[in-house]
Order: C-alpha cells, then structure tokens, then sequence
C-alpha cells in the first residue's frame, strides 16, 4: 500500500466517525426534547385537573424519563378509549364520577 491509499483510508474513517457521532449526538438532543415536552404535558394536565396541586407537581419532578412517558402514554390512550367507557356500569357517587368525566376529557 502506497501513502495516498492509507491517507485515503483515514479521511474515510475519520469522515464516517464524525457522521456517527453527529447522528448519535442529534438523537440525544431529539429524546432530550421529547422528555422535555412531555413532562410540559403532564405538568399541564396536573394543572388542568388537579389545580396545580403542589404536592402532586413535586411528585411529578421526582419520576423518571421512563415513568412520565409512561403516565403520557396512558393518558392518551384514555383519551382515544373514552367514547367506549360506561359510566354507568362503575357506580360510583356522581361527584367522583364527574371528576373520572372531567379528567378523561
């Protein structure tokens, strides 16, 4: 192998190393606003729904990244699902029962 095959070589790796890290580096920052965004979203729902109760708001800042996606991902599915809930068939006293209505819309 002669010096331009090997100066050749190294461009290219270097060149494909940088693209790695570029890539990986714009995927941390994707996620990083995700969870940003989601957290927004459950604090908006805590809001919306609770008042703004502290205590739950405090609650919120200790789960994980993980735990929020969670709670977001059931909240949206409850929201798809609410057209086939039967209020009805879970008796409960009508002031809990309006708040399960308040919160699922």
């Amino acid at each position: 192998m002669d010096k331009k095959q090997i100066a050749i070589g190294i461009i290219l790796a270097l060149i494909t190393g940088g693209v790695f890290l570029i890539v990986i580096l714009i995927w941390k920052a994707v996620r990083a606003l995700r969870v940003k965004r989601e957290r927004i979203q459950l604090e908006s729902y805590i809001k919306d729904y609770f008042r703004g109760n502290e205590k739950i708001l405090v609650f919120v800042g200790t789960l994980s990244d993980e735990e929020v996606r969670i709670l977001i991902d059931i909240i949206n599915k409850v929201r798809e699902d609410k057209s086939e809930i039967e209020w009805k068939t879970l008796k409960l006293p009508k002031v809990i029962e309006q708040k399960f209505k308040d919160l699922v819309d």
